[in-house]
């Protein structure tokens, strides 16, 4: 699954369901007060309705995208403090990403974590 992330675009969400559910049906009402016309009872009741179902259907795409985000978490959790063997021969550390580590390298030289698996990588070697 395409991970979901809602920075680019949650505050255009908002903006849509503050004017279906805020401020279209309070300024229907306000014309409605003064015109008395009844249609516009109507108007409030779907817009009103409208900003409801943006609204679940944003809490259901955040919910969805927090639990994205606890699993890439517990991922990163398990592999932090180690490394893993590239294709180039190189090593990557799994903390802070860096890819320019040797097979005799104990801790990363970018970030300084020590390797748990340090032992376990060279006795396969």
């Amino acid at each position: 699954m395409k991970k979901i992330n809602s920075i680019g675009y949650a505050h255009k969400i908002i903006a849509v369901i503050s004017f279906f559910l805020l401020l279209l049906p309070f300024l229907l009402h306000l014309i409605w007060l003064i015109t008395n016309f009844t249609l516009l009872r109507i108007i409030i009741k779907i817009s009103f309705s409208i900003g409801t179902i943006i609204s679940i259907l944003f809490l259901l795409l955040l919910k969805i995208e927090l639990h994205q985000d606890k699993v890439i978490n517990t991922q990163y959790q398990k592999n932090k403090n180690s490394r893993i063997l590239l294709p180039s021969g190189f090593y990557e550390c799994q903390t802070c990403g860096n890819r320019s580590l040797q097979a005799i390298n104990k801790y990363c030289t970018h970030c300084g974590v020590n390797f748990k698996d340090f032992n376990e990588v060279n006795k396969d070697e």
